[in-house]
C-alpha cells in the first residue's frame, strides 16, 4: 500500500498507510510481548525439562521480548523503504547493523572481553552478560542501530517526495498562470483586431459617402 501511495504521489494516503502499518505493528507487538513475558516459564518447559536450561531460558525470554520491540520497528521501516524502491539502503543497513555492530558486540559480551559493572549484576545476574545473554545484547544493539538508520532514511525519502510534489504544484500553477495570461493576451489581440476592422469599415463607409455626394450635386 505504501508503494501504491508513492506511485500516485499522494502524501495523505502515504501518511495514512504508514500510520496504519505502525498501528498494526503495535497491536502485534503487544500480543507478542505479552506471550513472551507471561509464558517465560511455561514456553521453555515445552522443549526441555532441564532445570538449568529452564532457568536460563526464562531470563532470555525478557531479552527476546525487548528485542521484539525494535525488531518490529525496523521491519516496518524496511518495508516502507521497499515502497520507496530503496533496497540498497536496506542492504547497507543490514551489513552495518548486524555484521559490524551486533555480531562484534555479541561476541565481546558473550566471551567476556568486556565485563558488566558490579552495579548491573543485580539486574543481569551473577553471570552478567556472559554466554547467550551477550549475544542477545549484541542483537539488541544491532536492531536499535537498524531502526535509527532506517528512520533517518524514511524521513529523507518522505521529505524529498514532499518537496518534489510542492515543486510540481508550483510549476503547474505557474504554467496555468502563463496559459491564462496567454489566453488574455489572445483575447486582447482579438479585440484589437475587431476594433481595427470596425475602424477600417467605418473609414471605407465615410470615403464612399464622400465620393457619392459630389456626384449627386
Amino acid at each position: 500500500m505504501v508503494g501504491y501511495a508513492i506511485g500516485q504521489n499522494n502524501l495523505k494516503t502515504l501518511r495514512l498507510n504508514i500510520k496504519a502499518a505502525y498501528a498494526s505493528m503495535l497491536i502485534c507487538l503487544s500480543v507478542s510481548i505479552t506471550i513472551l513475558v507471561s509464558g517465560r516459564n511455561f514456553l521453555p518447559s515445552l522443549f526441555s525439562t532441564d532445570t538449568a536450561v529452564l532457568a536460563l531460558a526464562s531470563v532470555l525470554m525478557y531479552f527476546a521480548a525487548t528485542n521484539q520491540s525494535f525488531e518490529s520497528i525496523q521491519t516496518i521501516q524496511a518495508f516502507i523503504l521497499r515502497g520507496f524502491k530503496d533496497t540498497k539502503t536496506i542492504l547497507g543497513v543490514t551489513i552495518i547493523a548486524f555484521y559490524c555492530i551486533a555480531l562484534p558486540v555479541g561476541i565481546t559480551f558473550c566471551y567476556g572481553y568486556i565485563s558488566v559493572p558490579d552495579f548491573a549484576l543485580g539486574f543481569f545476574g551473577e553471570q552478567g552478560l556472559h554466554g547467550p545473554r551477550g549475544f542477545w545484547v549484541g542483537l539488541f544493539c544491532g536492531l536499535v542501530s537498524a531502526s535509527i538508520l532506517y528512520r533517518f532514511r524514511v524521513l529523507h525519502h518522505y521529505r524529498k517526495l514532499k518537496a518534489e510534489l510542492k515543486a510540481a504544484e508550483a510549476a503547474a500553477a505557474t504554467a496555468e498562470a502563463a496559459a491564462a495570461t496567454a489566453e488574455a493576451a489572445a483575447t486582447t489581440a482579438e479585440a484589437v483586431a475587431t476594433t481595427a476592422e470596425a475602424a477600417t469599415a467605418t473609414a471605407n463607409t465615410s470615403a464612399s459617402n464622400s465620393t457619392a455626394t459630389p456626384a449627386k450635386a
